[in-house]
């Protein structure tokens, strides 16, 4: 029998190999908290004095179905008490934190070469050439910053003496009302003619929030390939004018400001969903969050409160020039709010603008003109979503409110009747029709929508209703360095490393050349895994890597049983071709049969397990779908190659060491039945004896402890400064030795031996730590360190000469952020005692 099609299938492998490869090297491979490390938040729920039964799992489900649907992001959510949670979630991927941090250090450059207030207090307090070094000094060469200085100093030296003048006329005595009068008048003048100056002076300032606004509007180039062309251009379009406006302003400035937009671009291009602490709280905000607002409308308008045209032009403006944030951040009396994607056919007595190639409305933001989730004010809660009809029979989303919603909804539609409110999700408007009558706990939803966004819409509004309202400012908010991470990383790539070398030197062993068929087969099943787990953005975890292990042992597994079935074949005296398809049609269905059922267990873990068991099924199940790809015909298509080209001519030489043993099973099935019962007893006891200490703090009770070095010195000890981890753990574990040998009670004892064996140590990332050492070591107020400093405050040479990367004698904040060791660190064991902790720590 002739092989067909050889060529196409090696295509086709290939094929897959280099989309593997490709996902590989575009994506990467996204790793869990357990491999380098992540963030820890806890998040509180608010319920108002309720009691509400299982409100922790309730609002976890919830909210995993609204942050995490899919189920691939790593996320780990575990109850804490009656109305806490904790979420821990993985660092973002290399590029994205290189790239967040250049951005960063970039931004703050540009805001360090801001005129701080601070600055110009400490100069117009100065006189003479010390005044002339100090502004020299923060003007940097720039010659308008140099006048405006100059300016502001003279007007302080003018203010002062009015100050003066009018003070010698009021202790004098002998001054007339119309003296005291014209003095407090030159006072008051010389006053507006300091702040006058001074606001020119901060003119001259970056506006950082502006600029924040600004690269808002750049979209990536994942965003912009599912746009329309035409909304594209529009908001790049509006990018570049507000760029090119940026720099006719700061013309001096623009480099910095250049390094700051090309650094968050990179940034943006780089980040998946959930990167940051700051995503999660956004979307813990604003996910699922419906909200009602009235809408004044044009001059003339037939329908609700109108706003006069000078009102109306200037709030215009403001939107082009200006953009959409600054009415919030000023809290003004209206606000300009984005019309959804889709619902743009709004009434034309309302007042729309466009900003950045997209729509806007203006809606109230006074009370009694809206029905908003204001933090400080009684909640009110939507019960349910579901899919309905508007009056003319198109899809709409129907919705019903608690007895709280219900009355202020009265409240507010009976006073605007013939206003038109406009419908708010998640801060953009999906509707604005005119209220024709009161309404109260029911209403609906129009727009131009299909039955598919319906559905959609139903099941965000649905995932939005919570038990309880989370506080989106988590109480407690933290960071695991990498360098745990990092050991769990190595020694679980060590294992699978150690695994595959056994595995595949067996093989060649034994197997000889299919052997090493089967190892080739082996490497395109990993390739391929982690090609597949690369392209669909799933996180690799720790457990994942057990999978991977686990999926080499599974997949030679199967070339085992082929290559057993071959040799019965072979001794059947008949043709290679026909032994190798004997071989392979006789070997799939024991194959099928171990493999789908280790499967079915993959798709139930990974439905229903937590989020560090999914990783484990992921990896198993595509081990398992690639593994009877490549063993079942990747195989066979290399054997039929080899048998077409002539490398195989007769048969496929393998090694017999084992021969066929001959016992009869069945006969002493007692006997291995009384054996299991046996060793099933002895496990059950061992487990039954271990109790609770056989579970880890993730699985039961436990002692968690936050302790901290001193600011300015290294920790003691051999390896990296900057990364004591490993040698804090070590030492504490020491410790406890030494207590151990100390202590004659059993119990405590037992209690020591508990302590050692879940000792967990993790770095506590301090994002402030540059701030908080000048805080702590800048005594000139500077913004940088001296040695001297450095020293006076109780500092360690070395570290500062560590940290001093270009060797001038300060130490700058990128240096300090650089060069100083964590100084936090959480210690985690599962015996509850944390006085016993912290007698050891």
């Amino acid at each position: 029998m002739q092989p067909k099609n050889l060529g196409w299938k090696f295509a086709f492998v290939g094929i897959g190999v280099s989309l593997s490869v490709l996902s590989g090297w575009a994506y990467g491979l996204r790793q869990g908290i357990d491999l380098k490390g992540g963030h820890i938040l806890i998040f509180e729920i608010r319920t108002r004095g309720r009691k509400i039964p299982r409100l922790v799992e309730k609002v976890i489900a919830r909210l995993k179905e609204r942050v995490d649907p899919t189920g691939t992001s790593a996320l780990e959510w575990r109850p804490i008490g009656r109305d806490r949670f904790e979420v821990r979630m993985p660092l973002g991927s290399e590029a994205a934190r290189r790239a967040k941090q250049e951005y960063l250090k970039a931004l703050d450059a540009l805001e360090q070469g801001n005129i701080r207030r601070s600055e110009v207090s400490r100069v117009i307090t100065l006189s003479g050439k010390a005044r002339q070094d100090a502004i020299r000094r923060i003007s940097a060469g720039d010659k308008k910053r140099s006048d405006a200085l100059w300016k502001v100093a003279r007007k302080y030296d003018a203010l002062l003496a009015a100050r003066k003048a009018l003070k010698q006329l009021e202790l004098s005595g002998k001054a007339s009302v119309e003296d005291l009068k014209k003095a407090q008048a030159a006072c008051d003048d010389a006053e507006d003619a300091y702040d006058e100056a001074v606001y020119q002076l901060f003119a001259l300032n970056v506006n950082i929030k502006q600029l924040g606004q600004i690269l808002q509007l750049y979209l990536p180039k994942r965003e912009a390939r599912v746009l329309p062309e035409k909304k594209v251009e529009a908001r790049r379009k509006s990018y570049r004018q507000q760029l090119d406006r940026l720099r006719k302003e700061h013309p001096e400035r623009w480099p910095q400001i250049q390094a700051v937009v090309s650094a968050y671009e990179r940034w943006t291009e780089n980040r998946t969903g959930l990167d940051d602490p700051a995503d999660l709280k956004r979307i813990f905000a604003h996910a699922g969050v419906l909200d009602f607002r009235i809408a004044p409308t044009l001059p003339g308008a037939a329908h609700g409160p109108t706003i006069d045209e000078s009102e109306h032009q200037r709030y215009l403006n403001e939107l082009i020039e200006h953009g959409p944030l600054v009415g919030k951040a000023k809290n003004k009396p209206f606000i300009w709010f984005p019309v959804h994607e889709g619902s743009e056919k709004l009434s034309p007595d309302l007042i729309t603008g466009k900003y950045a190639g997209k729509k806007y409305v203006l809606l109230y933001n006074q009370e009694g003109f809206m029905m908003t989730h204001e933090p400080d004010e009684r909640p009110w809660a939507l019960t349910e979503a579901y899919p309905t009809t508007d009056t003319f029979g198109r899809p709409a989303v129907g919705f019903r409110l608690d007895t709280r919603g219900a009355k202020l909804m009265g409240t507010m539609t009976a006073t605007h009747k013939g206003h038109f409110m406009a419908i708010l999700l998640d801060n953009e408007v999906y509707s604005a029709p005119v209220i024709r009558s009161t309404i109260y706990d029911r209403g609906i939803i129009e727009g131009d929508f299909t039955p598919k966004e319906v559905k959609e819409l139903v099941s965000i509004l649905n995932a939005g209703v919570l038990e309880g309202t989370v506080n989106p400012n988590p109480v407690s908010e933290k960071t695991i360095g990498p360098s745990m991470g990092r050991d769990n990383r190595q020694a679980g790539i060590r294992a699978a490393v150690w695994g595959f070398i056994a595995v595949a030197g067996f093989m060649i062993c034994y197997y000889l050349g299919a052997g090493a068929i089967a190892d080739a087969a082996l490497l395109l099943n990993l390739v391929l895994v982690l090609g597949a787990m690369s392209f669909i953005q799933a996180v690799f975890t720790l457990p994942g890597i057990a999978g991977i292990v686990l999926t080499i042992g599974m997949a030679v597994d199967a070339n085992v049983l082929i290559f057993e079935r071959l040799r019965e074949e072979q001794k059947k005296t008949q043709s290679i071709r026909m032994a190798i398809k004997n071989a392979y049609s006789n070997a799939a269905r024991a194959i099928l049969d171990s493999n789908v059922t280790t499967l079915i267990t993959c798709l139930i873990l990974g439905l229903v397990a937590t989020e560090e068991v999914r990783g484990f099924a992921l990896t198993l199940g595509f081990g398992i779908v690639f593994s009877l790809f490549t063993a079942l015909l990747v195989t066979r298509w290399i054997f039929e190659l080899l048998i077409e080209i002539g490398v195989i001519k007769k048969r496929v030489p393998t090694l017999a060491f084992v021969g066929v043993p001959v016992i009869e099973w069945m006969r002493k099935r007692r006997a291995f039945l009384m054996g299991s019962a046996i060793l099933a007893t002895v496990g059950l006891i061992a487990v039954f004896n271990q109790g609770k200490d056989l579970l880890g703090i993730d699985f039961s009770s436990g002692t968690r402890a936050v302790f901290k070095f001193k600011q300015g010195v290294m920790i003691p000890g051999k390896g990296n400064p900057t990364a004591p981890r490993m040698r804090i753990e070590q030492a504490l574990k020491r410790e406890v030795e030494k207590l151990e040998k100390q202590t004659k009670d059993p119990a405590q004892v037992k209690k020591l031996k508990k302590l050692a064996a879940s000792l967990k140590v993790e770095t506590l990332i301090n994002r402030h730590k540059a701030d908080e050492a000048i805080d702590t070591f800048d005594t000139n107020t500077d913004r940088t360190i001296t040695l001297q400093e450095w020293i006076s405050k109780g500092g360690q040479k070395a570290l500062f000469k560590r940290s001093d990367k270009n060797g001038d004698g300060k130490l700058t904040r990128t240096e300090l952020a650089e060069g100083l060791p964590e100084r936090n660190y959480q210690v985690s064991t599962t015996v509850a005692d944390i006085t016993l902790l912290r007698r050891i720590v």
